[in-house]
């Protein structure tokens, strides 16, 4: 089946975009004067330690205001990219202090719009990191509710709508959040929002390549729909990127378009997307993506029989992941690296030392415990030398906890359930 191509309709106007509910000059003055004062004070609130942030807010208090937060939440917007964990500290702390800026009637509008971004924001990077997906749910649901309040904020509320539908995709609620991509692209299109239609359009091939790769339970004709999908609305998303020239979409597609060809095989037109793709992340240092567009060439040599180049690859990614604080996608990868010595030793040799190495620096990284316990586990299978047999059912059974892990923070690993 193939999916009609979407084309954008032509940007409506001023008149059609703004709801005529408040003064938009005024309003776009309080912004810039907001700006010129709360940019200088978010670079000092950047540059000081975590820990120190919150004792240099108390000495100045006439950095409690719109700008401080505004500026110190577009620079974690931008940090997200680089650093999850350390955008995720930006936000927390917004969140910490919102309450404490005061406002006249005049900025009402403009600290609903902050309290909106800085949930949206932060429930954005809980998403990016699969930490704490529950709370990211929560987080998005209350700027869904705080843009709700507001006629002029209709197209942030959209925006936020477009990040819960992501969320609830990672959450395995795939229906509801095609249906919610479904709103925001009708909307967005009519707006005339080219950079939120095309990051709808990307996210609804997330949905269907997911669908696809999770085929289990699927017959295999409409798997194959599903893979075209993905590919229709991954395809069409490009061409939009490059019209508009949105450089982080564009890359963020080629390496969903490399997943999309190695999957069905076609593995010279796969690498040649991942290179792009790492090239451009790296011009735009969005290093998370690059270790995910890594991932994807580890993946890649594998199905290629190059396991050593394959596992070489993959553990600088699981360290990088480690070292982020990000264990759930380390373990992810890891997983996948004492997959790859299976296959490389059917005996399972390497793959036993591989797990054992596993729970050694799971530990030494001080990841969260749940993970800590899961390393453990499949250490002290290795270690005991279980059959062949054993240990693939118990790396398939550690990997499966990571995914859960991924979406649930408080998931317990239970050894005897394993």
């Amino acid at each position: 089946m193939t999916t009609p191509k979407r084309s954008l309709p032509p940007v409506a106007t001023s008149e059609d975009t703004l709801p005529q509910v408040f003064d938009l000059n005024a309003f776009m003055a309080l912004l810039n004067d907001e700006a010129k004062v709360g940019n200088r004070a978010a670079s000092c609130l950047i540059e000081a330690p975590p820990g120190e942030r919150g004792v240099l807010l108390a000495t100045h208090p006439e950095w409690l205001r719109i700008g401080t937060f505004d500026a110190l939440l577009k620079f974690a917007r931008e940090e997200v990219d680089r650093s999850p964990a350390r955008a995720e500290q930006i936000t927390r702390f917004v969140l910490n202090h919102i309450d404490e800026v005061e406002a006249t009637s005049d900025e009402d509008l403009l600290l609903d719009l902050l309290r909106g971004v800085a949930h949206k924001v932060h429930a954005t990077v809980l998403f990016r990191r699969r930490e704490d997906l529950p709370a990211a749910r929560q987080h998005i649901e209350e700027a869904v509710r705080v843009f709700g309040r507001r006629a002029a904020l209709a197209p942030d509320r959209a925006s936020a709508r477009f990040v819960q539908a992501q969320i609830w995709h990672a959450m395995q609620e795939t229906d509801i959040a095609l249906e919610i991509l479904d709103e925001c692209e009708a909307l967005f299109a009519t707006r005339g929002d080219a950079h939120r239609y095309v990051q709808t359009l990307s996210q609804r091939g997330i949905c269907y390549f997911e669908l696809a790769d999770d085929s289990s339970k699927t017959a295999p004709e409409v798997v194959d729909e599903y893979f075209e999908r993905a590919h229709c609305a991954w395809v069409n998303a490009l061409s939009e990127a490059e019209r508009i020239g949105d450089a982080r979409e564009c890359a963020r597609l080629k390496n969903s378009l490399g997943h999309w060809a190695t999957a069905i095989g076609a593995l010279p037109q796969a690498r040649a997307y991942f290179v792009q793709a790492i090239e451009e992340f790296t011009a735009l240092d969005m290093t998370g993506e690059v270790l995910r567009a890594l991932w994807g060439v580890g993946e890649l040599d594998a199905q290629q029989g190059n396991i050593d180049e394959a596992v070489a690859l993959l553990r600088r990614v699981y360290q990088e992941f480690l070292d982020r604080g990000m264990a759930a996608d380390a373990g992810l990868v890891y997983i996948d690296i004492s997959r790859k010595l299976d296959q490389q030793r059917p005996e399972l040799k390497l793959a036993y030392d591989a797990c054992l190495h596993f729970a050694r620096t799971m530990n030494a990284a001080n990841a969260p415990p749940p993970a800590r316990q899961a390393a453990a586990f499949l250490g002290e299978r290795a270690s005991s030398r279980v059959s062949p047999e054993e240990l693939r059912a118990d790396m398939g059974r550690v990997y499966n906890f990571f995914d859960h892990l991924k979406r649930d923070p408080a998931a317990v690993f239970d050894a005897s359930a394993a």
